[in-house]
């Protein structure tokens, strides 16, 4: 523990690494859900892992994390509509008004897990099952109560990704960090 402390986080030193990276895809294909609870969340993470399917990214937004990206998303949609409106650019204005809609639909989100495919064979691969087929209204699978979100909510929060840093803008005490955690810690940790 006092090794810990005096060294002031350096404990040892990197001489080399093996780093393998992906090639570039020019396919995107993103999917999200929303649950009840962060158990049944789980719960369908565990069926992703069952099937072994291919995802380049796996992302989870707790109630919390929703409320604050709606009202960020809504605050900057609100100003870019009032924009639109002055400068009487009808088609930003359409745009404005369908983006305003999805970032105030955010609110009514609980558990969301967001998914990205970046090949074809991997998302084609995940249509074979029945979690994957449209619809936004309440459905089960197994244990597993789910509402598969609609495409422009899906796209809005898949491009939030880039975004988390937002959040400060809501108080200067807020950190800002993405943690990385084998699935069967995930529960105890949210």
């Amino acid at each position: 523990f006092a090794a810990l402390f005096e060294s002031e986080g350096q404990l040892g030193v990197i001489a080399g690494a093996v780093v393998e990276v992906k090639s570039d895809a020019f396919v995107s294909k993103p999917y999200a859900f929303s649950f009840p609870s962060v158990d049944e969340a789980v719960a369908f993470m565990d069926l992703i892992r069952e099937w072994a399917l291919t995802l380049t990214s796996l992302l989870y937004f707790d109630q919390s994390y929703m409320a604050t990206t709606a009202e960020i998303q809504v605050t900057r949609h609100e100003k870019r509509l009032a924009q639109a409106v002055e400068e009487r650019d009808e088609l930003k204005t359409r745009r404005e008004r369908r983006d305003l809609d999805t970032a105030r639909s955010l609110r009514e989100l609980e558990h969301v897990v967001v998914l990205e495919f970046d090949s074809r064979e991997d998302y084609e691969r995940s249509l074979r099952y029945p979690i994957f087929a449209r619809g936004q209204q309440l459905r089960r699978y197994r244990d597993v109560q789910y509402r598969r979100l609609p495409v422009h909510q899906t796209h809005m929060l898949w491009e939030h990704r880039y975004a988390p840093v937002q959040m400060k803008s809501r108080g200067p005490s807020m950190l800002v960090s993405e943690v990385v955690l084998p699935l069967d810690r995930f529960a105890e940790y949210t």
